[in-house]
């Protein structure tokens, strides 16, 4: 209820206006497959080539703003920068302490493995030009599916039959 009546009040504009009067909060958007054709169809082709399952999310964050405090993911994740930079901390899995920071930029990737404690803060920019443009970065769940196999002769045939229809279509179209 709380959320509901902050985004109410601040009755937000733009991308801009929330990282202004925003209070610092990092927006979450999940499973945006279901929001665009250009997504579903990314995840499709994914996930059908893998074998496995997962979803897409998006995550807004305000510069100096920590998205998420230090977590653990149960999947793996590539993350994929849109707009703006993040500084990524990587933290070690036994003593939690700084192993390693990635700051990525508009364009950049990140895979971060299930089980890596991380969180990530938005940057604020160094041009000078006191302009200050929040971040935005799309993260791909991947859920692992336990191997067997019955599970790999399935991928092997799923892919052989694509593979073929293909090459079908191909050389149908060549002939």
């Amino acid at each position: 209820a709380a959320v509901f009546e902050f985004l109410q009040q601040k009755a937000f504009k733009t991308a801009e206006d929330f990282m202004r009067r925003g209070e610092g909060w990092t927006v979450v958007a999940n499973q945006l497959q279901g929001s665009s054709e250009a997504l579903a169809a990314c995840r499709h082709r994914l996930f059908c080539a893998t074998g496995l399952s997962g979803g897409i999310n998006a995550y807004l964050t305000p510069p100096g703003s920590i998205g998420k405090p230090p977590h653990i993911d149960d999947h793996d994740v590539v993350v994929l920068q849109q707009a703006g930079s993040k500084k990524w901390y990587l933290l070690d899995p036994v003593t939690k302490n700084e192993k390693e920071e990635v700051v990525l930029t508009a364009g950049d990737m990140l895979y971060l493995p299930q089980g890596v404690p991380h969180s990530a803060e938005g940057l604020v920019p160094e041009d000078g030009t006191g302009h200050m443009k929040p971040s935005l970065h799309l993260a791909v769940g991947i859920h692992r599916q336990p191997y067997s196999v019955a599970t790999i002769l399935a991928t092997m045939v799923a892919l052989n039959r694509t593979a073929t229809a293909t090459t079908t279509t191909t050389t149908a179209r060549s002939s």
